[in-house]
């Protein structure tokens, strides 16, 4: 067998003739429709069409729902509550911690400048209005920025 005829023959079965192709193209000429419908919702609570049709199936099942989305909105409530309050806190527990810190670096930079190590109590001093100072920016920055 020739190169030319193993050519045509692997060719063959690869590229379709004009009656293989209109073989192909008759199913898509018939065509097949269908129709595909779809609702959706946010929320808990369905429309009130859909809220008939479960309370159809069983009875008292809308009440239950609401029931649910009540309970889930309270409960929601709750939570952002909680999380309100524990920020105030820790804001209010930073404050002190950061009071108390500063008296004692202060408390600290005076007793040395009784001693006489004024170089000392001047970095100690100094750091600490410093750190005051950047701490007081940054976090006037960051409410800024919220």
């Amino acid at each position: 067998m020739s190169r030319h005829n193993k050519r045509k023959q692997r060719n063959s079965g690869h590229f379709p003739t004009s009656q293989q192709n209109q073989v192909n193209q008759q199913p898509l000429q018939q065509g097949i429709n269908h129709r595909v419908l779809a609702q959706t919702y946010s929320g808990p609570i369905p429309p009130a069409s859909e809220l008939s049709n479960y309370e159809a199936i069983t009875p008292g099942f809308a009440e239950r729902i609401m029931t649910m989305a009540e309970k889930n909105q309270s409960h929601d409530h709750d939570i952002q509550s909680r999380s309100l309050t524990a920020a105030r806190w820790e804001v209010h527990i930073g404050q002190v911690c950061a009071v108390i810190i500063t008296a004692l670096a202060f408390g600290t930079a005076i007793v040395m400048t009784k001693y006489g190590a004024y170089i000392p109590a001047s970095i100690v001093g100094g750091s600490t209005v410093c750190t005051l100072g950047i701490a007081f920016i940054t976090g006037r920055h960051k409410t800024k920025t919220k």
